[in-house]
């Protein structure tokens, strides 16, 4: 029984290190393009308001951006009317009469605005997740992971977090065994 707990303790006290300081790697900043007398500066803002009754996105981007922004903005927003006039989309929330969302996306700047009071609370957490998403992806210097891969990097993170938690189990499990077979 001594051999058995001592050899899950070694384990606990090898996996939890690990474990425990697994994170998703940053992605390293490119360099500069340049050419000769020409440097490229690519800049990208974004604006976050969020009150009490409104929430309001703003950005403007590279127009390189835009792909990636119109993949998450149709992923997201798959239940709420979109127009498209040439290269712009709008996508509209009306309640009684009134527009309670409001979502233009143009080649370089994208506008959200949520009345968050005409809204579900889970429609304004959607959307404030959304803006985060956004947010992180347009001021990142990676290019947006399309289709299956980036549900491939959100399963594993899943399967991160599950094993974090098996491992608080079986070092609780542990300490218990430890303390019955002491008493």
């Amino acid at each position: 029984m001594k051999a058995i707990q001592f050899i899950l303790f070694k384990v606990a006290v090898c996996l939890i290190p690990t474990l425990l300081n697994a994170q998703v790697p940053e992605t390293p900043t490119p360099p500069n393009n340049t050419h000769t007398d020409v440097t490229t500066t690519i800049s990208n803002s974004t604006s976050v308001s969020n009150s009490n009754d409104t929430y309001k996105f703003l950005s403007k981007h590279e127009s390189s951006k835009k792909e990636g922004v119109l993949e998450i903005l149709e992923d997201a927003l798959d239940d709420v009317t979109v127009k498209r006039s040439g290269s712009t989309y709008v996508w509209k929330k009306i309640k009684q009469g009134e527009t309670v969302f409001y979502c233009k996306l143009t080649n370089s700047t994208l506008k959200m605005v949520l009345e968050k009071d005409e809204v579900s609370y889970s429609f304004s957490k959607k959307i404030k997740h959304l803006g985060d998403e956004l947010k992180n992806y347009i001021s990142s210097h990676r290019k947006h992971i399309f289709g299956n891969a980036s549900k491939s990097v959100s399963n594993a993170q899943i399967r991160v977090d599950r094993a974090k938690e098996e491992l608080t189990r079986a070092i609780r499990n542990l300490e218990k065994v430890k303390r019955n077979s002491e008493n």
